[in-house]
């Protein structure tokens, strides 16, 4: 297990050359960039949403964004990972815009898969979310909710204060 003031500072002799690829902010000489590849990350968003060189535009999103991640992984979570798989699955999901030429059979088979698995994959993620909090003691007996409300960031001030004071109406 790396050591802690190795988390974020790695060496890049002890790595494999598809960290390197996966992690540069995290190699010494890539570090000062970091605010560089946010940038990038921004303008290759915004030329995919705009449709330009979508193929590439949708690969450099993914890739820049993945680099953010794998700097600053100890805060990432669940939804990190699904935005990360969701733009992933948007490489191959290459749209048609008006004046493009007619696409061929190929393109808009894998485009039409992606698509599908993109949304099977959400649907699953959403499920059993759902059923876990259907089935765990946490959320039936009401304790994330009551939870849930007292954060700051995620209630109002009379709600918090209502289920805070009566604990009867969450449970």
């Amino acid at each position: 297990f790396p050591s802690h003031d190795r988390i974020h500072n790695v060496s890049a002799d002890d790595q494999s050359l598809f960290f390197k690829i996966m992690h540069p902010l995290s190699l010494s000489y890539f570090e000062p960039y970091y605010f560089c590849v946010l940038i990038l990350q921004v303008l290759f968003c915004l030329s995919a949403i705009a449709g330009y060189y979508p193929l590439v535009s949708s690969f450099f999103s993914w890739y820049f964004t993945q680099a953010l991640y794998n700097k600053v992984y100890v805060t990432m979570d669940g939804g990190n990972n699904l935005i990360s798989i969701m733009l992933f699955y948007a490489i191959f999901m290459i749209p048609q815009f008006r004046g493009d030429p007619p696409s061929g059979p190929l393109r808009k088979y894998i485009t039409n898969w992606t698509y599908f698995l993109a949304r099977f994959q959400l649907c699953v993620v959403y499920f059993v979310a759902g059923h876990l909090k259907m089935t765990g003691n946490h959320w039936t007996n009401g304790t994330a909710f009551y939870y849930t409300f007292n954060v700051d960031e995620f209630t109002h001030p009379i709600l918090q204060y209502t289920f805070s004071n009566f604990p009867v109406l969450i449970s």
